[in-house]
């Protein structure tokens, strides 16, 4: 009897360690992440950095961290206090997750695109390097959005439904497919291409002059943190996590303890995945000196916009004031 009141007592603290986790982390990624995008949208829209190819797929892969954020972030966190809508309304439940997994996967795809473009920019071959241009960047762009939304996860429209309040899988094989499709388009394929074509980057980049060696320098540290903490906080966490769970997905008759502390582990990994959509802008500040510029160019003309706003304020004053006299 006090063994089983003793397990009971523990599922009930792991059940709750994982609500706490939805009560606590949503928030403050999504205030950081909130913050970090719109930097990078205004960042990579500027003038200077628009006409890199690199920078259609950062601008892009940013556009997709907003998407991912708010469709993954926010029903959890409603969910605490009843009011989510994914667990009454079906239409609302497949849609959530389609957006999710769509926006992540994009994401993860223009970063790769961000690579891949270093790489062909970096290459001592001019006929290579002539892919890394504006226009094919735009199609590149466009294609990808193409085939991003209309054949990984179509799948969710099927396979989701609303079970005891809950959007998910209504079965094992959905679930398996769905699994073995996040890892083939997004948590494991994708991040060791990052990997491949990021050194290839850094062994054209060693192979340079220091002329033309600076700029490239600099995108390829920044392509390098981005990619190293997608790796250690996206595709580890979560590609262990869907293994082991696929492994067990047949399984019956676990026991309440083993599910509590699945159930906990799969909202570890979730809750550390979605920081890899947060933190661009604070990686590439740390990592990239013309980034770092550019925002800083940003701020000055920010603040000088204010002062001159201030400044027309108050001529408009004291003419109104003189007219008056």
């Amino acid at each position: 009897m006090m063994v089983a009141t003793t397990g009971s007592s523990i599922v009930t603290q792991l059940d709750s360690a994982t609500s706490q986790l939805n009560r606590f982390i949503p928030i403050p990624l999504l205030v950081l992440g909130t913050i970090g995008n719109i930097f990078n949208a205004i960042i990579f829209s500027r003038r200077s950095l628009k006409r890199l190819p690199c920078s259609i797929y950062f601008l892009s892969s940013t556009i997709c961290n907003f998407l991912a954020l708010y469709s993954g972030l926010i029903t959890p966190y409603l969910n605490l206090y009843d009011l989510d809508p994914t667990s009454y309304s079906t239409g609302v439940c497949k849609i959530r997750f389609y957006i999710r997994y769509t926006s992540i996967t994009l994401s993860s795809w223009f970063i790769l695109l961000a690579c891949i473009d270093r790489y062909v920019s970096s290459s001592h071959n001019a006929r290579i390097r002539g892919y890394s241009r504006l226009t094919l960047a735009y199609r590149v762009t466009i294609i990808t959005i193409l085939i991003g939304i209309s054949v990984p996860f179509t799948q969710t429209f099927y396979c989701y439904e609303i079970i005891n309040k809950s959007c998910t899988t209504r079965n094992t094989g959905c679930k398996l497919a769905n699994d073995i499709i996040l890892l083939s388009s997004l948590s494991f394929i994708p991040p060791m291409a990052m990997v491949l074509f990021t050194l290839l980057t850094i062994r054209n980049v060693k192979r340079m002059n220091m002329s033309t060696k600076r700029r490239h320098i600099q995108l390829v540290r920044m392509l390098f943190a981005q990619v190293m903490v997608m790796v250690i906080l996206y595709s580890l966490p979560v590609t262990a996590q869907k293994l082991y769970s696929d492994s067990t997905a047949y399984l019956t008759g676990k026991p309440s303890i083993r599910v509590a502390i699945e159930n906990l582990a799969q909202q570890i990994s979730t809750n550390i995945s979605y920081i890899n959509n947060s933190v661009g802008f604070y990686i590439y500040i740390l990592t990239g000196t013309l980034f770092r510029k550019e925002w800083m160019r940003v701020l000055v003309c920010q603040k000088s916009n204010a002062i001159s706003s201030i400044h027309t304020k108050h001529q408009s004053i004291n003419t109104n004031t003189i007219g008056k006299r």
